[in-house]
């Protein structure tokens, strides 16, 4: 008995179709089906553009950057010295309550005018003067604190550093202006002085 395949073969069955890709959904979600469609996506991206804009406004007042150390107290003779800013400026404390200050920064106020750095008086200065130093708690309870406070003799303008740091490494600190701008003013102490002056 032959085992031969018949001639001509037997039609085979065709493929079925593809069914058809369904891209409307996806479309729909991730972009425009129509002028409805982008307007609605449209004013979702201004939507999260004002959010986005808020919330770096908002979160940027929260992450302020506060003092550069801890609170120290400082006697009249570990303040004596030569304070630089790290910008140019300097301000040379003598130990008899005199200085000297070369472009340094400050949050300085002006009596006569009432101006103040930030608005509309610079944030720094030139000159000589007198300065004192007090020490006191700088909130009920907290700790204690020296302020470091100095005036121009020739203007009268004043200004006032906070002390942080160590005794050892100290600073002096001021916010300038509006505190809620972050912008800093910090001396760092880089020579200590006598009685007659600065010495290296």
């Amino acid at each position: 008995m032959s085992t031969a395949e018949p001639w001509p073969p037997a039609p085979t069955t065709p493929w079925p179709p593809a069914p058809p890709r369904r891209y409307g959904k996806w479309l729909a979600v991730g972009g425009c089906t129509g002028a409805l469609g982008c307007a609605a996506l449209a004013f979702l991206a201004v939507v999260c553009a004002v959010v986005a804009l808020v919330a770096m406004v908002f979160l940027g007042r929260l992450w302020v950057p506060g003092a550069p150390g801890d609170a120290v107290v400082l006697t009249s003779a570990e303040a004596a010295g030569v304070w630089e800013d790290g910008q140019g400026g300097s301000l040379v404390l003598a130990g008899d309550g005199t200085f000297s200050a070369s472009s340094a920064c400050g949050d300085y106020f002006d009596p006569q005018s009432q101006a103040i750095s930030g608005f509309g008086l610079a944030s720094v200065k030139t000159g000589t003067g007198t300065w004192d130093l007090r020490s006191a708690s700088q909130t009920e309870g907290g700790p204690p604190q020296s302020t470091l406070r100095f005036v121009f003799a020739r203007d009268g303008v004043s200004s006032s550093y906070e002390a942080t740091g160590t005794t050892a490494a100290p600073m002096l600190w001021t916010y300038i202006g509006d505190p809620d701008n972050g912008e800093r003013c910090i001396l760092k102490r880089v020579a200590a002085a006598d009685a007659h002056g600065p010495r290296g």
